[in-house]
């Protein structure tokens, strides 16, 4: 009889839920995913409370936080029939701005050997930037300069290419050229997240 309450016992301690595969790292303006290891556990008797911001409960063993504003420490505290089991402490930051590239150059020049149809607008990100978290280019707006700041050409882009137009204006302007662009929208694959605003400016050179 000893025994069983023993084992009784130690299931109770045992068999709780906790936090599974997190990351340290959390983000404004995204769906951030608390993910929880049930350990057969009833998902109605498992409740989570941050110190700030807002959850919305995806399915059983996944929740998702969004931050209101940066924080140094959120409290992610997890209970299981009301008692606290888990604590997890994260920080909220903004989403790092990615690196722009054109033509999969990222020091703000071009070759103007290399302005053909293909100019290609993208992002180039830190190696520990989140994979869930990368975006496509879907719009820009392209302004055309010559050397001495006349503006040759303006026109948004549906897409992350430059048109042939843009191309034929500088070609045209030659080294020395300055293409800045402006409003550029990218959109997470997964989320749907659109984020824009993003600027960039490069110069035509030898």
């Amino acid at each position: 009889m000893l025994l069983i309450y023993i084992a009784a016992f130690w299931s109770v301690f045992t068999s709780v839920p906790e936090f599974k595969d997190m990351s340290d790292q959390f983000y404004l303006g995204v769906e951030n995913p608390i993910s929880i290891r049930l350990n057969q556990c009833e998902a109605e008797d498992i409740q989570i409370k941050v110190s700030e911001g807002s959850l919305h409960k995806r399915s059983d063993s996944t929740y998702i936080y969004m931050g209101h504003q940066a924080i140094e420490e959120l409290k992610i505290k997890l209970y299981y029939k009301k008692i606290l089991c888990a604590v997890k402490v994260v920080s909220v930051t903004n989403l790092p701005t990615p690196t722009i590239t054109l033509s999969n150059e990222s020091d703000g020049m071009i070759r103007i050997a290399d302005l053909n149809s293909s100019v290609t607008l993208g992002f180039k990100y830190d190696a520990n930037y989140p994979e869930q978290l990368k975006s496509d280019i879907v719009s820009f707006q392209v302004s055309i300069q010559n050397k001495s700041g006349m503006q040759l050409y303006f026109a948004p882009i549906k897409g992350n290419k430059l048109d042939d137009l843009a191309i034929t204006k500088l070609k045209q302007a030659g080294v020395g050229s300055i293409i800045n662009i402006s409003n550029i929208v990218s959109q997470n694959q997964r989320s749907g997240l659109v984020r824009n605003g993003i600027n960039h400016q490069v110069v035509v050179g030898q």
